[in-house]
């Protein structure tokens, strides 16, 4: 590969995984114009987001193995006219069921994408510029992150939410006919792919999400109870087939170490609990002091404003002293500041509350975003270690996709209402921000106690 296709490969990358990070925040911004637009209720909503981070993780096992077994040209191009796709249609949407429809169709290209993307960095760049290489890619995931709410609320001001998608059109374009150019042709190899092992875990995380964020605003109706043992035994036929088959999608040996489960368990509550206060904000900003989209995003881009250089700083003094738990700890008992002073705020509350737990949110993945993440890679046997990578990542989105569907689910419960979100009185509001913060904090308290379990030696 010529040093200018080298280039634009990085480049591509870079930029790919911005949009990717982009879609993952910029949505929470938009999601109160939304619910009033098509006049759905604020738990409804969620599953804009919901459907997004639960499809990037369910997928992402099968197009990293994909990837690995050589087709890592097809899985990023065809990610790039997915994602391409789906945003177009996301722009054109008319109802919420098409819009559903077609965030799907994106999630699965970002899937796509966020699989493939780092791969393509450690397979055809040289190893004298890998670290350079990861840290750029890194960055322009957590940059998209960023700049979601602010590029969110501007253009959802200056035109509608409508644009927040369809500005991906021009980007997806673009790339495409870049990875076209630069990536070399695929070698595939004859290694099997454990597709019945990746099927079976999506739909059992998928009916499990549902079940967890309906059933607060419902009685146990007879569906619920199908759709609840439907899962619970989709995931035990799913952990057979794992135990049956030689090449399974994951190897369930990795969980036979109490170090490593609590290592999991705890970064995916940080990542709920990130997620959770992400949707609840904005409609909190609105309701209560009126902001517009454009204030609230920028309001919503203070977190990973404090992030992204803190967790650079946190990064280096934790590889220093090759200390991980400590400052996981620390994440988690700002992470239960964050909730505790939420719960405390009232309907005549100043807006200082809110800025300064927004600061803490920037604080706690400022310290405990790396720690936590390599906390897994750290517990994982070192002849797993690629699994454990893969396992990091879909903990992350599959957290965030659980945080969404367990704060909305328990904010529907606390309000009390169905009701479209402008229909939404104050008191009911705050009765559901409180419900969703009393989660908030047992997660915390949970999240406390499994970092009590130390590393292995």
């Amino acid at each position: 590969m010529s040093e200018k296709k080298k280039t634009l490969l990085l480049l591509m990358v870079a930029v790919a995984t911005f949009v990717d990070g982009l879609d993952g925040s910029i949505v929470s911004i938009i999601l109160p114009s939304i619910s009033t637009d098509f006049g759905v209720d604020t738990s409804t909503v969620s599953w804009i987001s919901t459907v997004y981070f639960l499809l990037v993780a369910g997928f992402m096992f099968i197009f990293g193995k994909l990837s690995d077994m050589g087709h890592i040209k097809k899985v990023f191009v065809s990610g790039l006219i997915i994602f391409t796709t789906g945003s177009l249609f996301c722009g054109l949407s008319l109802n919420f069921t098409m819009l559903i429809i077609s965030r799907s169709i994106q999630a699965i290209g970002a899937s796509m994408l966020a699989s493939s993307a780092l791969m393509l960095c450690v397979i055809h760049l040289p190893m004298k510029i890998l670290n350079f290489a990861v840290s750029v890619v890194v960055l322009g995931s957590a940059s998209g992150f960023a700049a979601g709410p602010a590029i969110g609320g501007v253009l959802t001001s200056m035109q509608s939410w409508h644009w927040t998608f369809i500005i991906n059109v021009p980007i997806g374009i673009i790339l495409t006919f870049i990875a076209l150019y630069t990536i070399p042709k695929d070698k595939a190899s004859n290694e099997k792919f454990d597709i019945v092992g990746a099927i079976l875990l999506l739909i059992s995380l998928t009916l499990g999400l549902y079940v967890l964020q309906t059933i607060p605003s419902n009685t146990i109706s007879t569906s619920i109870a199908v759709i609840t043992i439907s899962s619970l035994l989709t995931f035990v036929w799913f952990i057979i087939h794992c135990k049956r088959t030689t090449e399974p999608i994951i190897n369930l040996d990795l969980f036979n170490c109490i170090n490593l489960n609590a290592a999991i368990i705890v970064c995916l509550l940080m990542n709920a609990c990130y997620m959770g206060m992400q949707y609840i904000i904005p409609f909190y900003s609105e309701k209560m002091f009126g902001f517009n989209p454009i204030i609230s995003g920028l309001y919503l881009s203070i977190p990973a404003v404090i992030t992204l250089p803190m967790c650079i700083f946190v990064g280096k003094i934790s590889d220093k002293l090759n200390e991980r738990r400590l400052f996981t700890f620390i994440g988690c008992v700002v992470m239960l500041m964050e909730m505790i002073l939420m719960l405390t705020v009232k309907e005549n509350s100043e807006r200082w509350p809110l800025v300064i737990a927004l600061i803490l949110m920037g604080i706690q993945f400022g310290i405990a975003g790396g720690p936590v993440g390599a906390r897994i890679i750290y517990n994982t046997p070192e002849k797993l270690r690629n699994t454990g990578s893969a396992i990091t990542s879909f903990v992350a989105y599959f957290g965030s996709a659980f945080g969404i569907a367990v704060f909305s689910g328990a904010f529907k419960f606390g309000a009390g209402s169905i009701v479209g979100f402008q229909e939404l009185t104050i008191p009911n509001f705050m009765n559901g921000l409180y419900s969703s913060m009393f989660i908030g904090i047992i997660i915390s308290f949970i999240s406390l106690l499994l970092t009590s379990i130390k590393d292995k030696d």
